[in-house]
């Protein structure tokens, strides 16, 4: 084993509030290998652990936040001399818990709640973290956890879950959204796409459809939600009714884009 290494692989957390866009890191302590350096929350994974429950588990035990959590897969350390991999996650919580809280455990001096960008320019950073942050494919999917909100638009318990601006359309803003988010944190039954008639929690002038790379994609589902919300909007349809008018009209403009 690798004396660089604890065990022969690794997993860990980087939180990121939700409401905020702040991510927190933790100043590891000297009785920890690579004391006095900003890191992850994170440890061996142990036998008969996934990577994801170890990281889970190491973020609980030295957070000691209880909260929900939901992960997202990013880059993974590899050592290929030594066969070390360490498995790197994105921890959405909805809240920012205390950082003295994690202070009173034995691993870190030291816990901050901090802007993305603070992220990036702090120093000592911890080789693992470092690494974490040049991988371009990772940092661009957690810059897309940490937009900014805009104080003056309508605000929703789970915070800022648009990813970019498709168009818009009908009087709507047609806005691409982390379905995967929405329904860890908020909606269990939101796919696809929603409007505020169906799910309140989405601001009147507003409609979200989920990440998809498809263009014929994007546009169907976005004309189904501008039609199935103007129709539950302006002629007072039931949801089963809109839906069903909306769906065909869906698909006669996929036929017509074929």
């Amino acid at each position: 084993m690798n004396p660089k290494y604890w065990g022969t692989a690794g997993a860990g957390i980087l939180p990121l509030c939700v409401k905020t866009g702040r991510v927190m890191l933790a100043l590891r302590s000297s009785q920890v290998m690579e004391p006095g350096t900003w890191a992850l929350f994170g440890g061996k994974i142990e036998p008969g652990e996934s990577p994801e429950e170890a990281a889970v588990r190491e973020f609980r035990e030295e957070t000691f936040y209880n909260g929900k959590i939901a992960i997202v897969p990013l880059f993974v350390f590899r050592d290929w001399l030594s066969g070390f991999a360490y498995y790197n996650f994105l921890g959405l919580v909805d809240r920012e818990f205390a950082e003295a809280k994690v202070e009173e455990g034995w691993e870190a001096d030291a816990a901050r709640w901090m802007t993305l960008q603070q992220a990036l320019k702090i120093r000592p950073k911890h080789f693992g973290l470092k690494a974490l942050l040049a991988d371009e494919e990772s940092l661009e999917i957690i810059m897309s956890y940490a937009m900014t909100r805009n104080p003056e638009e309508d605000s929703y318990e789970i915070g800022d879950v648009r990813l970019w601006k498709y168009d818009s359309i009908g009087g709507f803003d047609i806005w691409v959204v982390n379905g995967s988010l929405i329904r860890s944190l908020k909606e269990i039954e939101f796919t696809i796409g929603g409007h505020h008639w169906r799910y309140p929690f989405i601001p009147r002038t507003q409609l979200w459809i989920e990440d998809t790379r498809d263009p014929i994609d994007l546009y169907a589902n976005a004309m189904h939600e501008v039609i199935e919300a103007t129709l539950m909007r302006d002629q007072g349809l039931d949801y089963d009714s809109a839906h069903e008018i909306a769906s065909r009209r869906e698909t006669e403009i996929r036929k017509s884009l074929l």
